[in-house]
Protein backbone atom coordinates (compact mmCIF):
# COMPACT_ATOMS: atom_id res chain seq x y z
CA UNK A 1 0.00 0.00 0.00
CA UNK A 2 2.95 2.38 -1.11
CA UNK A 3 1.72 5.95 -1.43
CA UNK A 4 -1.54 5.51 0.54
CA UNK A 5 -2.58 7.10 3.97
CA UNK A 6 -0.82 4.16 5.91
CA UNK A 7 2.60 4.39 4.16
CA UNK A 8 2.18 8.77 5.29
CA UNK A 9 4.11 9.00 8.82
CA UNK A 10 5.88 5.91 8.99
CA UNK A 11 2.34 3.75 8.07
CA UNK A 12 0.45 5.47 11.03
CA UNK A 13 -3.00 6.42 10.44
CA UNK A 14 -3.52 10.31 11.28
CA UNK A 15 -7.00 10.79 13.39
CA UNK A 16 -8.00 14.08 13.66
CA UNK A 17 -7.84 15.95 17.01
CA UNK A 18 -10.92 17.12 18.14
CA UNK A 19 -11.29 18.59 22.29
CA UNK A 20 -14.79 17.19 23.29
CA UNK A 21 -16.06 18.30 26.02
CA UNK A 22 -18.22 16.18 28.03
CA UNK A 23 -21.55 17.41 29.74
CA UNK A 24 -24.59 16.17 31.60
CA UNK A 25 -27.40 18.12 29.60
CA UNK A 26 -28.49 19.36 33.32
CA UNK A 27 -24.66 20.50 34.33
CA UNK A 28 -25.22 23.60 31.95
CA UNK A 29 -28.40 24.45 33.43
CA UNK A 30 -27.24 24.28 37.15
CA UNK A 31 -24.45 26.29 35.56
CA UNK A 32 -26.38 28.88 34.67
CA UNK A 33 -28.74 29.29 37.26
CA UNK A 34 -25.93 29.34 39.64
CA UNK A 35 -24.59 32.34 37.38
CA UNK A 36 -28.36 34.02 37.97
CA UNK A 37 -28.03 33.00 41.63
CA UNK A 38 -24.76 34.47 42.47
CA UNK A 39 -25.37 37.70 39.72
CA UNK A 40 -29.19 38.19 42.11
CA UNK A 41 -27.08 37.78 45.45
CA UNK A 42 -24.56 40.36 44.19
CA UNK A 43 -27.13 42.72 43.01
CA UNK A 44 -29.19 42.51 46.35
CA UNK A 45 -25.43 42.90 48.34
CA UNK A 46 -25.19 46.35 46.31
CA UNK A 47 -28.84 47.73 46.97
CA UNK A 48 -27.59 47.02 50.78
CA UNK A 49 -24.57 48.82 50.54
CA UNK A 50 -26.16 51.72 48.55
CA UNK A 51 -28.61 51.43 51.10
CA UNK A 52 -26.10 51.62 53.95
CA UNK A 53 -24.25 54.69 52.43
CA UNK A 54 -27.67 57.03 52.26
CA UNK A 55 -28.39 58.74 55.11
CA UNK A 56 -32.04 59.83 53.97
CA UNK A 57 -35.18 57.75 54.21
CA UNK A 58 -36.55 56.72 50.68
CA UNK A 59 -38.92 59.11 49.04
CA UNK A 60 -42.33 58.17 49.35
CA UNK A 61 -44.40 59.15 46.24
CA UNK A 62 -48.13 59.43 46.50
CA UNK A 63 -50.20 58.73 44.27
CA UNK A 64 -53.26 60.93 45.55
CA UNK A 65 -54.34 64.20 44.04
CA UNK A 66 -53.68 67.47 46.22
CA UNK A 67 -55.01 70.25 44.08
CA UNK A 68 -53.03 73.68 44.58
CA UNK A 69 -55.69 77.20 45.78
CA UNK A 70 -55.16 77.62 41.94
CA UNK A 71 -57.77 74.21 41.00
CA UNK A 72 -60.06 74.15 43.89
CA UNK A 73 -61.02 78.53 43.01
CA UNK A 74 -61.08 77.38 38.96
CA UNK A 75 -62.93 74.13 40.19
CA UNK A 76 -65.07 76.41 42.56
CA UNK A 77 -66.14 78.76 39.90
CA UNK A 78 -66.93 76.42 37.43
CA UNK A 79 -69.10 74.57 40.26
CA UNK A 80 -70.79 77.65 40.82
CA UNK A 81 -71.84 77.88 37.24
CA UNK A 82 -73.56 74.83 37.09
CA UNK A 83 -71.44 72.35 35.96
CA UNK A 84 -71.71 68.91 37.56
CA UNK A 85 -71.17 66.51 34.75
CA UNK A 86 -69.14 68.10 32.19
CA UNK A 87 -69.15 66.07 28.63
CA UNK A 88 -65.83 64.41 27.91
CA UNK A 89 -64.73 66.95 25.16
CA UNK A 90 -65.66 69.99 27.94
CA UNK A 91 -63.90 67.50 31.05
CA UNK A 92 -60.89 67.71 28.67
CA UNK A 93 -60.81 71.36 27.84
CA UNK A 94 -61.31 71.81 31.64
CA UNK A 95 -58.25 69.94 32.47
CA UNK A 96 -56.07 71.44 30.20
CA UNK A 97 -57.35 74.61 31.53
CA UNK A 98 -56.22 73.92 35.07
CA UNK A 99 -53.02 72.12 34.44
CA UNK A 100 -51.32 75.56 33.73
CA UNK A 101 -51.66 75.57 38.38
CA UNK A 102 -49.78 72.36 37.96
CA UNK A 103 -50.94 68.46 37.81
CA UNK A 104 -54.33 67.66 37.39
CA UNK A 105 -56.03 64.93 35.44
CA UNK A 106 -59.65 64.23 33.80
CA UNK A 107 -60.84 61.81 36.45
CA UNK A 108 -59.62 64.18 39.19
CA UNK A 109 -62.00 67.20 37.71
CA UNK A 110 -64.53 64.80 37.17
CA UNK A 111 -64.97 63.19 40.93
CA UNK A 112 -64.47 66.87 42.34
CA UNK A 113 -67.33 67.95 40.12
CA UNK A 114 -69.22 65.16 41.63
CA UNK A 115 -69.19 65.88 45.23
CA UNK A 116 -72.04 68.21 46.77
CA UNK A 117 -70.61 71.42 47.65
CA UNK A 118 -72.38 73.48 50.95
CA UNK A 119 -73.71 76.49 49.44
CA UNK A 120 -73.01 79.73 50.76
CA UNK A 121 -75.38 81.93 52.23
Amino acid sequence: NEGGADSFNGGRKLRTLITRIYSCPTSAANTNFDHRFNMAEQNKRELMMLNSETQHPPVMVSSRWNPTPDHLKALEEIYQQGTRTPSADHMKQITAQLRRYGKIEAKNVFYWLQIPKQQSP
